[in-house]
């Protein structure tokens, strides 16, 4: 028995040896994380691969109840102290699926959390992290997004168990070798946390049936043959070809394009994919996009044939450009204004209204401004050059729509459009001619639809600011019903937001743009509209982002300015907003009445106004700059005229005091009286230079 032990040891070694000679020794690997984009639980969004500026980005996972989260809050957020100053990035990530961003604030508030918390409720990016639990904290170098550090933050905790004393603080010194540049000695260790429940799909359930009708109802209106998309979803082979990308974008939160916070008021045209959508997506493009039926494809079954060009179908009433525009190969191409008369002999309403581009290539947005006839001018909308609003547009994400039912947009007799268009050039000469299509409505309606528009021009964002705040706000007199909402910016823009405040006092958030994108611009429709009592605000917030962190930057050492132009900047709230028709009569019919007034007043009695300083003269007033609340004027030679010094217009001088105005199809006079210029012959303009 004695030669028997020894002989069952040596069986049992030789046993191991030779399944370590089986066995090859594994190669430590560096995980590059893929970039994703996530909202937080006060409602902010977050990207990865915007973290640029971050010497180090620590990710920590997250879960509401656990345990050993709930006891390293108070570890988590003294390092942040600590390594914050030293330019590490921290955030959490949550990818629990019964935890939703209700609860997690509730939880971050319970114990004090100051650290935004990423929502992940499709698992997406917590299955591509490789996580497994919860407790995790996973340093990333943002130079080139590898994981330097993945495991627990010490060796305090373990189930049911928390030390006394710390004999590994594992995190605390990756992060000093990694900000030092030198080697991290221990680059993984063992999580202790709550496992991650993952709601998986079964494998067998992953096809190309099962995301076909996904891919249909999301993607094909954009990606179809002669839309916006740059290739068409209308074959399985289409779809398993391009599947690998669709995840990315699903990742970084790109695609589809729709920017409304899910979590802040409930829209029509939402066009966003839910959770569960995303992870299906995601998961067949991870398992190779396999179908199930060589025999069926869905998506050539459903192909779109539309029987039209225009969106909404074949027009009442076509308008276009009365001659093509000659599109330069390349270089900055200043905004373009065509005049569009509509012929219409008598006043009209219109139930739906399309701006289609002839080559949509050149065309990057459009807006469509009603004119008056010159007697019925006191009636014309005030949009301040397409600030305070506009009649129609086209812009990425939207160029047509239907109004809402029992609602119309109005046009009198004699009007015409000024079409004021945004080319680009591609590299080579082309010519646009676009056109736009009316659909009349049948009868009178009961509400007439307006676009109006809060907005800032006052603004002068510094350089290298990440986070300049702006505000705008409109308020009404009268009671109307809000529809829908469109915020405006250009590349700069970070997010923006709506919130109407009631005369009451109570403040309602309306809507909510985490990550505003320039290159998709959304009017978002209400599925119930809102009504708005007489003296309610609606008041708009946002924030520019003009560091070198965001990659649309033209320019992160540039002072911005309100200006037409992409590397300028705007802040517009546009808003649809209907009320009785009879309600537009009376307070056009105000305005008329206030407008007479103030002429015969000025008439019989000129204003008397005392100027110190020489007269203005024609002369003189070539190269002064003015301003009037947010606006600053500068008069320039030959007539040309400047609005915060970037849209153009055109002035001429009448009767040697009269400076009559042209800007953004804006048409107003202003007085010259002594060395002042005045509106109306008694409000005065600052004089700046």
């Amino acid at each position: 028995m004695r030669r028997a032990i020894p002989a069952l040891i040596a069986l049992i070694l030789s046993v191991v040896v030779h399944a370590e000679d089986q066995i090859p020794a594994a190669k430590e690997t560096t995980q590059v994380v893929e970039n994703f984009r996530l909202i937080d639980h006060e409602g902010k969004a977050h990207e990865l691969y915007r973290q640029t500026d971050a010497k180090a980005v620590l990710l920590y996972i997250q879960g509401n109840g656990c345990p050993i989260v709930r006891q390293s809050f108070p570890g988590i957020k003294a390092l942040r102290d600590a390594y914050a100053p030293k330019g590490v990035r921290f955030l959490m990530i949550n990818g629990n699926y019964h935890d939703d961003r209700k609860s997690v604030k509730e939880e971050a508030e319970e114990f004090g959390v100051d650290i935004p918390i990423l929502i992940d409720n499709a698992q997406i990016v917590v299955r591509m992290l490789g996580c497994e639990r919860t407790a995790e904290a996973i340093l990333v170098n943002p130079k080139t997004w590898e994981i330097a550090y993945r495991g627990a933050i010490d060796d305090r905790f373990d189930y049911g168990i928390q030390r006394a004393r710390v004999d590994n603080e594992w995190l605390k010194d990756a992060l000093d070798a990694y900000l030092a540049g030198e080697e991290i000695e221990v680059k993984r260790s063992e999580t202790k946390g709550c496992k991650i429940n993952f709601i998986d799909p079964p494998e067998e359930e992953v096809s190309y049936e099962q995301v076909a009708p996904i891919i249909q109802g999301k993607c094909v209106k954009c990606h179809r043959a002669g839309d916006v998309g740059p290739f068409a979803y209308d074959s399985y082979r289409k779809a398993k070809g391009w599947s690998e990308m669709m995840r990315e974008v699903i990742l970084a939160d790109r695609m589809p394009p729709w920017g409304a916070d899910p979590e802040v008021g409930h829209f029509r045209n939402d066009g966003s994919l839910t959770p569960d959508e995303k992870k299906l997506l995601v998961a067949w493009a991870e398992a190779g996009a396999p179908r199930t039926d060589e025999n069926a494809d869905y998506l050539a079954a459903h192909k779109e044939v539309r029987d039209s060009e225009w969106l909404l179908g074949e027009p009442d009433l076509e308008l276009a450009m009365a001659e093509a525009f000659e599109v330069p190969a390349e270089g900055a191409i200043e905004y373009q204004l065509f005049d569009i008369p509509t012929g219409l002999k008598e006043d009209t309403w219109i139930r739906g209204f399309e701006v289609h581009p002839g080559n949509a290539r050149v065309v990057h947005h459009a807006l469509v401004f009603i004119q008056y006839p010159e007697d019925r001018k006191a009636e014309e909308p005030r949009v301040s050059g397409g600030a305070g609003g506009f009649f129609g547009a086209f812009v990425p994400g939207a160029r047509a729509a239907f109004y809402p039912e029992k609602t119309a947009k109005f046009i009198p007799a004699g009007a015409s459009f000024l079409l004021q268009v945004h080319y680009v050039a591609t590299g080579k000469v082309e010519s646009d001619t676009t056109r736009l299509g009316l659909h009349y409505y049948d009868g009178m309606p009961q509400q007439r639809i307006i676009t109006d528009a809060a907005y800032s021009a006052n603004f002068e964002i510094p350089p290298n600011d990440p986070e300049y705040v702006v505000r705008a706000e409109e308020d009404y007199s009268m009671p109307m019903v809000l529809h829908a909402v469109a915020p405006h910016m250009h590349y700069r823009g970070k997010h923006f937001a709506y919130a109407a405040h009631f005369p009451d006092g109570h403040v309602e958030q309306l809507a909510s743009i985490p990550a505003y994108n320039f290159d998709w611009q959304f009017a978002y429709t209400f599925e119930e509209p809102v009504l708005l009592p007489p003296g309610t605000r609606i008041v708009c917030e946002g924030a520019f982002d003009n560091s070198p962190a965001n990659p649309y930057n033209p320019d992160p050492e540039a002072t911005v300015i309100f200006g037409d132009q992409t590397w300028e900047e705007m802040f517009i709230g546009y808003v649809w907003l209907s009320a009785p028709v009879k309600q537009f009569e009376r307070m056009a019919e105000r305005r008329k009445a206030y407008h007479e007034r103030r002429a015969r007043k000025r008439a019989e009695n000129p204003p008397q106004i005392e100027t110190t300083g020489p007269p203005l003269t024609p002369e003189s007033l070539v190269g002064t700059l003015w301003r009037e609340d947010q606006f600053k004027f500068r008069f320039l030679a030959d007539g040309e005229f400047l609005v915060n010094e970037s849209i153009k217009g055109t002035y001429r001088i009448e009767d040697g005091s009269h400076v009559i105005i042209d800007v953004v199809g804006q048409h107003f006079e202003l007085d010259m009286i002594g060395s002042g210029l005045f509106f109306d012959g008694e409000h005065p303009i600052e004089r700046l230079e």
